[in-house]
């Protein structure tokens, strides 16, 4: 099974931004399938041409977490900014959590070959 690719440097100057401001201006918790919506109208907009891909628009999200940039929330109210300490640790939990979880199914996976 493929890797997905990084983020190319058009994506991170041209969509990430765009995405951002999204984000910035949620005034409440947004699913997946409205974000990629908005986020296409948003490229469409700008006319930048570009196919959201919800596989690569939570790439992109990560980034936003991984590079410290927005503290992006995903629960099952959907995404949204957190508002406090307490649920970005909650959030920090939950991912190091599912990452273990992956983990563990990879080892086992791995004992069928062995």
């Amino acid at each position: 099974m493929a890797q997905s690719k990084p983020l190319s440097r058009d994506e991170i100057i041209y969509v990430i931004p765009l995405l951002k401001e999204i984000f910035i201006n949620l005034q409440s918790p947004i699913f997946a399938p409205e974000l990629k919506s908005r986020l296409q109208d948003k490229c469409d907009e700008e006319k930048i041409s570009y196919r959201v891909a919800e596989s690569r628009m939570r790439q992109m999200i990560n980034y936003f977490r991984s590079n410290t940039i927005l503290p992006i929330i995903g629960d099952k109210n959907g995404y949204y900014l957190a508002k406090d300490n307490v649920q970005i640790m909650a959030q920090a939990t939950s991912l190091k959590e599912r990452a273990a979880s992956i983990n563990a199914a990879a080892s086992g996976m791995a004992k069928f070959v062995v």
